[in-house]
């Protein structure tokens, strides 16, 4: 295991499935922190009669049952409650501000497969892993309409 990869993921990747098919695929490997302010989101949406808290849930067990049934010692999932210095309230901030700001502050990889999340990210400096799906469609979107402005 490489001791210093970290990996720091937002809701996002729990939400559409990336996160599971990134560590399957092995482009995840080391420590993946997983913060217990995701966990309470996903807890008190499922018990507010909410299908993506029950889908977060069922996502975060899947991962945790592959890692374990496949063997895949090159992964060590780890639960963090500490928030960033810079956040001392969480109940003023999103869960994907805290988990944003935390991989800013440990040097860590932010995990996201949402296109706002990244951008912020990478202005921020923050090394950022996107492994979405839309992100290709929409780079080949902007760069097909940049052409037709440039030739037209």
């Amino acid at each position: 295991m490489q001791v210093g990869s970290i990996y720091i993921p937002d809701t996002s990747v729990f939400l559409d499935g990336s996160l599971k098919e990134a560590i399957l695929r092995g482009s995840i490997k080391g420590r993946l922190l997983i913060h217990t302010e995701i966990i309470r989101k996903f807890e008190s949406e499922a018990r507010a009669g909410g299908a993506l808290g029950w889908l977060g849930i069922r996502e975060l067990n899947y991962i945790t049952d592959s890692i374990n049934k496949l063997g895949l010692e090159d992964v060590r999932i780890e639960y963090v409650s500490v928030l960033p210095k810079s956040i001392p309230r969480p109940d003023q901030h999103s869960v994907d501000e805290i988990v944003r700001e935390l991989a800013r502050e440990l040097g860590a990889t932010l995990v996201t497969s949402d296109e706002m999340n990244y951008e912020i990210s990478k202005a921020m400096g923050i090394e950022t892993l996107f492994i979405g799906q839309h992100k290709d469609s929409w780079r080949l979107r902007s760069s097909s309409i940049m052409t037709q402005c440039l030739f037209t």
